[in-house]
């Protein structure tokens, strides 16, 4: 029992530790997050033409400097790739500001508002090669990816347009620098603008990690298991205790004897086997090794005066001649064993079923928007300016769409672009042609069915290759009985668009591009639109739309639109998940078209929507946490709970076993017991869950019974050496 007893020890003071870990961890992220909560005071950038020119920030810069307030804007993305979190801060100092007060820097210094001028200057968590980093920051346990960079990183990386968060030291203070933000812009666009436009608070995803485990509920646990399994360790060692007493030893000699010696020594083996975990933590702390050791030791002296008083009492009030016999009261201590189980399980049940309702409901989230976490590494042009082509633009031409065109396919070739107009089913789009007499229909090319595959009639992945001249249009196959219809209909918008490739745009002639070719596809397949005004309500899919897709040798100038809005058609994927490494590349193309004025920002495609992936997979990574974590009690309840009752039992068992009786006949009690205790729980459990939980609950027995079978061998092989020892 005592070699039974020592491991089970150390193994909970492990279990604490990793307790510790975890809820330390977060702990540590989740301030690590909020120092940006300093800025109190929050400004909104509108998402217009004149507003969300990135242009503006100069603007932004000089009103914070004029009133001596700082700026900070985040955003979080996860990187399927890597499966890693990254949460990115943009800042800009004016003066000093309380945001690293909470962060504890490893190597090197923070920003001050001296660094602002070089632009290239950052902190991170992670320790790069990089001159220009000019901290480390600590990082506890290594979770997620933390950064700050200067404010002019923002337009090469996002929107502009946006939540900011502005520290001032009143609202006075706030209110000027809004104000002269307003002057600014008004004066360089002309409008009139207010300051309320840019005050009022905006719904912007964050994550808000909650605390992965109460700490105070294992160690409530650890006391409670402890303290029955030390106490029918204690209880059981009646007769050592009786002979002892007879000898004349002190109470407090036999205390120590039977118990102290015992406990301390385990207790000091499980905090140095400890010691190496510490040097595996990545930026480890002081403050996190006082922790672990403090609650350790509160743990072990909590149970050492209680266990050691019931030791002191208990040896004064048995009766030795009635001990000596073979008399032990180990009835009560089981019994309440079998209640502390009984209750242990049935909360853990409880709980488990909110915990998988809960990551039902986040799951059934992130897979709606798992189309958008795979865009984490496409990158938009946005916005598109008119640059030096304004007077032309002015003037009804249209001098950008013939340079796209030609720079189309070198994107599509070198940084395996994607294109998607789905314009036709906006919102707005919608709303305008109800009531017209049109077909709606999407573009995309092959690129985009590589990522996003479509399947024919026959259930084959449909491929279109680059070469194909004539205009393939995918149908589903519930359209096949208009197809004379849809053909003429197609077949003269391929016939206007060719006109004007060939007359407005003076382009070579594409005779074959006027030939439409359909193949019919499987019903009831989605389409994502990579567009946040189509389908709104249903995570911007559509179900079963016509699709035509463009080839570079079908191609013509009018199938290549860029928008000027939010939305963009043509997606770049990114070098290494990095918009500025990308566009740089990009950059020499851009200039051979003479299209880097027109395209000067390369930016994630929608910050809100990966900021709300990001949130959602910390929510599974913290709902997972405490679910295994339920688990591991509910195995650690069960192992000593059937421990305890095999204790109680084994003269039985070893008689049972001796006579050659079946595993039934030998174990019946355990079992019985087992399953009136388990009728019990259910009962409660119907009593207090309202929603499904049968399946949970067959789970659990599943588990509970496993664990019980394989012990009770382990126990039976244990207690026929113990026997057979004690009886020699």
């Amino acid at each position: 029992m005592k070699r039974f007893i020592s491991l089970f020890m150390i193994v909970m003071f492990l279990v604490i530790f990793a307790a510790n870990y975890f809820s330390y961890q977060t702990e540590s992220y989740q301030t690590l997050l909020s120092a940006s909560d300093t800025y109190t005071f929050e400004f909104k950038v509108p998402e217009d033409i004149i507003n969300a020119d990135p242009k503006n920030i100069d603007s932004l810069k000089a009103a914070a400097k004029k009133n001596k307030v700082n700026i900070i804007r985040t955003f979080s993305y996860h990187d399927n790739a890597k499966n890693e979190s990254y949460t990115e801060e943009y800042l800009w100092l004016t003066t000093d500001t309380r945001l690293f007060q909470q962060m504890r820097i490893t190597d090197g210094e923070v920003l001050t508002h001296d660094d602002m001028p070089d632009t290239e200057k950052f902190m991170s968590t992670n320790h790069t090669n990089n001159v220009n980093q000019v901290g480390v920051i600590a990082n506890f346990g290594g979770r997620g990816n933390y950064s700050i960079s200067i404010i002019d990183h923002i337009t090469s990386n996002y929107r502009y347009s946006g939540s900011y968060q502005v520290e001032a030291d009143s609202v006075e203070q706030y209110n000027l620098f809004v104000q002269d933000y307003v002057n600014y812009i008004n004066e360089s666009s002309g409008e009139e603008f207010t300051p309320d436009m840019y005050q009022d608070n905006i719904d912007e995803e964050r994550i808000i990690s909650q605390e992965v485990f109460d700490i105070l509920i294992f160690i409530l646990f650890f006391l409670v298991i402890m303290f029955l399994t030390f106490l029918y360790d204690l209880i059981s060692q009646t007769k050592a205790i009786s002979v002892m007493k007879l000898n004349g030893h002190p109470r407090i000699f036999i205390s120590y004897q039977v118990f102290i010696k015992f406990f301390s020594i385990n207790f000091l083996v499980s905090q140095i086997l400890i010691v190496p975990f510490l040097f595996f933590i990545k930026d480890n702390s002081f403050a996190f090794v006082y922790k672990v050791y403090l609650t350790n030791f509160l743990l072990y002296f909590s149970l050492l005066c209680v266990l050691t008083f019931i030791s002191y009492v208990y040896t004064s009030m048995i009766k030795t001649t009635y001990c000596i016999n073979g008399k032990k009261p180990i009835g009560v201590i089981t019994f309440l064993n079998s209640i502390f189980k009984l209750i242990v399980s049935t909360i853990i049940i409880v709980i488990v079923v909110s915990i998988i309702s809960d990551l039902t409901l986040i799951q059934q989230k992130q897979a709606a928007l798992n189309n958008w976490a795979e865009t984490a590494d496409l990158g938009v042009f946005h916005p598109v300016k008119s640059g030096e082509d304004a007077a032309l633009i002015r003037a009804g031409e249209y001098p950008l769409d013939i340079p796209s065109y030609f720079m189309y396919p070198e994107l599509n070739q070198k940084f395996e672009a994607i294109y998607i107009n789905s314009d036709l089913y906006t919102t707005d789009s919608l709303e305008v042609n109800l009531g017209n007499d049109y077909i709606k229909s999407i573009t995309v090319n092959p690129n985009y069915l590589i990522n996003y595959p479509l399947y024919d009639s026959e259930g084959q992945q449909i491929e279109i290759n680059e070469s194909m001249e004539e205009t393939v249009f995918l149908v589903p196959e519930q359209y096949r009985d208009k197809e004379e219809q849809n053909k003429d209909y197609f077949g003269s918008a391929r016939e206007r668009f060719h006109r004007l490739h060939q007359e407005l745009y003076q382009q070579n002639n594409k005779h074959k591009s006027k030939e439409v070719t359909f193949i019919y596809t499987k019903t009831g397949q989605e389409v994502f639109s990579l567009n946040t005004n189509v389908m709104p309500n249903h995570y911007n899919i559509i179900v079963d739309p016509i699709i035509q897709v463009i080839t570079e040798s079908n191609a013509l100038v009018p199938d290549t639109f860029y928008t000027s809005t939010s939305n963009q058609t043509l997606f770049i994927r990114l070098i290494e998940t990095d918009t500025e490494k990308t566009y740089e590349k990009l950059l020499p193309i851009l200039q051979e078209y003479s299209l880097d004025d027109n395209f000067p920002y390369l930016i994630r495609i929608n910050d809100l929507i990966l900021s709300e992936i990001n949130t959602l997979k910390e929510e599974i990574y913290v709902t997972i946490t405490i679910l295994l974590s339920l688990i591991l009690l509910l195995v650690i309840t069960l192992i000593q709970y059937i421990y305890l009752i095999f204790q109680r039992h084994r003269y039985e068992f070893f008689v049972k076993k001796t006579f050659g009786q079946s595993f039934l006949n030998k174990y019946h009690k355990i079992l019985l017991v087992s399953i009136f205790i388990n009728i019990i729980e259910f009962i409660i459990c119907l009593s207090i869950i309202e929603t499904a939980f049968y399946h949970i609950f067959l789970i659990k027995i599943v588990i509970e019974f496993a664990i019980i079978i394989t012990m009770i061998n382990y126990f039976e092989k244990q207690n026929t050496v113990n026997m057979l020892k004690e009886g020699a």
